[in-house]
């Protein structure tokens, strides 16, 4: 599919997240951030778009423990 056709398939509510397998249901992509990564997937695939930067994220996950005193 190309790209160009991805955010259109998502506002009709006609993408779908993974590979088509036999016998299993493939869900509807709901939330736009999903549907975003799914776009950049196809552009990187295409080469209409670079490699993923590698770096810092900018959330942890780890909670910080302050020392008490």
């Amino acid at each position: 599919m190309p790209s160009d056709e991805i955010m259109e398939k998502f506002h009709k509510g006609t993408l779908h997240s993974g590979k088509k397998v036999k016998g299993k249901k493939r869900k509807i992509v709901k939330n736009p951030k999903q549907a975003k990564a799914i776009l950049l997937h196809y552009l990187r695939s295409e080469g209409k778009l670079g490699p993923r930067k590698k770096g810092k994220t900018k959330h942890s996950n780890k909670k910080r423990v302050s020392a008490k005193k």
